[in-house]
């Protein structure tokens, strides 16, 4: 190889390799920036959620406080059955009546037809 073919060969080299280093700084640093710090915030993300341990630690908790829920549920309705049956709620009323000696002159669900008398002063 002659000295001139030599030096154009090394400084055709060296403009490749200038070129190579300026293309890897304009296009492959900045992408390389972004995805350092999209893992960056990756593990931030994952840091931040509760293991899985975690969560079964908490599961008898939440299991227990919805069968609580279901059991105030279950007494709610019970407690509320009579609303949904006129006969039932009316047949309870005057049992109660007759326990405690109580006496009950009129009882109609409907509004009244009349209006009633007023009562006589005292």
């Amino acid at each position: 190889m002659t000295p001139d073919l030599r030096r154009r060969f090394v400084s055709e080299a060296v403009i490749g390799v200038a070129a190579a280093l300026g293309l890897h700084f304009v296009i492959v640093e900045p992408q390389h920036s972004k995805l350092v710090e999209l893992r960056r915030e990756c593990e931030q993300i994952a840091g931040s959620i509760p293991s899985a341990s975690e969560e079964i630690a908490t599961l008898p908790h939440a299991t227990a406080m919805a069968e609580e829920s279901r059991v105030e549920a279950e007494a709610m309705n019970r407690a509320g059955s009579m609303a949904r049956s006129e006969s039932a709620m009316f047949t309870r009323i005057m049992q109660l009546a007759l326990e405690h000696n109580v006496r009950i002159d009129r009882m109609d669900p409907r509004a009244p037809m009349m209006p009633s008398a007023p009562l006589p002063a005292a």
